[in-house]
């Protein structure tokens, strides 16, 4: 059967309405008067409300958030500021545990404003929050919104990024918020401001990543308390640091040294000196270390996993052979049978649980020689990403700022 022109605009406008009940049951006329004007008002009147509603959002700043809801853009690419990211946690009912908001060119009065809009959304429960890469911050605003977030009653806020900014750390109060995770990388901080920071870390702090600040020029040993996983990427250290730098970090048991310039004596150091601590895993890839360092991992009593890709004194086929030696010396323990239930599952997920003990720093095989690990990348505990801070999503549930 053939359909008028006002039969197919009233079959488009039920389709519209979202109302197929209404269009099979009602009879449709065979004549509408001025079926085809009709048709073209509608569907102006359509475009007209649509670019309207662009335009306030756009005057409103949502306009990820209204992308995001007509299906245009992912999630991980709907927050594209303060805004956007407030409206789509508002609008989910599912939890936002990752907020990423890197590099964004965020002031002080937005990141109050992140604050306020995550305590009144409590139903997003966002865990961790990345401000980094936005050097407008103060430190003034940083300390505004570290009271608006753990003022009682306390957000579900543990693991905070204020890297890359200009913040001074002993005053914004960030060190003595009770957080888990803690990101202070490229903050510009010295030897001399270092112990000054960790004297007031809170001690519910297990996880820093401190990496890209010159330490090099360090003499006064540092007390690191509670860290567990410490990241000291690029920091300019070599030999002669480590000892006063790392002479106390006993409860650490992840470390992360790369790209210094950290030769065979360093390394020799780190495992008669924190091999027979905590230490489970260093990353000493891109240092200056050769054959001594491989030996003196081999000799080592525990396991303690080192990764040496990118060191100019090791050559391929001697990386190969340690590898080999590792494996035979350090056999992998055995791995205890999977329990499929909601229990293990949710270990699984969160803390990564070993025999019912969690595990702040996984104990890995060495890379191999080609130097991949987790991606090219060592991984600093059990965060989620790595840092980074541009829009990964987790389980379709995170709220980010803009993905690689």
């Amino acid at each position: 059967q053939e359909l008028t022109a006002a039969q197919l605009f009233l079959r488009n406008f039920f389709c519209l309405c979202d109302l197929p009940c209404i269009m099979a049951e009602v009879d449709l006329p065979a004549e509408f008067p001025y079926a085809k004007w009709a048709t073209v008002a509608f569907f102006a009147l359509f475009l007209i409300g649509y670019f309207l509603l662009l335009i306030y959002h756009g005057w409103n700043g949502t306009l990820g958030y209204l992308l995001w809801r007509f299906g245009i853009a992912p999630e991980a690419f709907a927050c594209i500021n303060v805004p956007s990211a407030l409206a789509l946690m508002g609008h989910k009912k599912t939890r936002t545990p990752v907020l990423v908001m890197a590099g964004k060119k965020l002031r002080d009065a937005d990141i109050l404003r992140l604050g306020r809009g995550i305590r009144d959304c409590p139903q997003a429960k966002v865990q961790s929050v990345d401000l980094s890469m936005n050097p407008a911050l103060t430190t003034t605003g940083v300390k505004a919104l570290v009271d608006e977030l753990f003022r009682e009653p306390r957000t579900a806020v543990e693991e905070l990024d204020v890297s890359c900014t200009h913040v001074h750390l002993p005053s914004c109060g960030v060190a003595e918020a009770p957080l888990t995770q803690l990101g202070i990388q490229g903050c510009g901080i010295g030897p001399d401001h270092l112990g000054e920071v960790l004297r007031i870390l809170n001690p519910s702090i297990s996880e820093l990543k401190a990496s890209w600040n010159d330490f090099g020029a360090i003499r006064t040993p540092v007390v690191w308390g509670s860290i567990r996983v410490l990241a000291l990427e690029g920091c300019n250290l070599r030999d002669a640091a480590l000892k006063p730098l790392l002479k106390e970090a006993v409860k650490v048991c992840e470390l992360n040294l790369s790209k210094n310039e950290i030769g065979d004596a360093g390394a020799v150091w780190i495992v008669e000196s924190l091999g027979r601590a905590a230490l489970e895993e260093v990353d000493l890839r891109f240092n200056q270390c050769g054959k001594r360092a491989t030996e003196a991992f081999l000799k080592c009593e525990r396991r303690v996993v080192p990764h040496f890709h990118g060191n100019a004194g090791i050559e391929k086929p001697d990386l190969i052979d340690f590898h080999r030696q590792f494996r035979e010396k350090f056999p992998l323990p055995p791995q205890s049978e999977c329990d499929h239930d909601e229990e293990d599952s949710s270990e699984e997920a969160h803390g990564h649980s070993h025999e019912g003990k969690p595990c702040h720093g996984h104990a890995r095989a060495p890379e191999p020689a080609h130097g991949h690990s987790h991606g090219g990348k060592a991984c600093h505990g059990h965060s989620r990403a790595p840092e980074p801070a541009h829009g990964h999503s987790h389980g379709g549930n995170a709220c980010h700022g803009h993905g690689h």
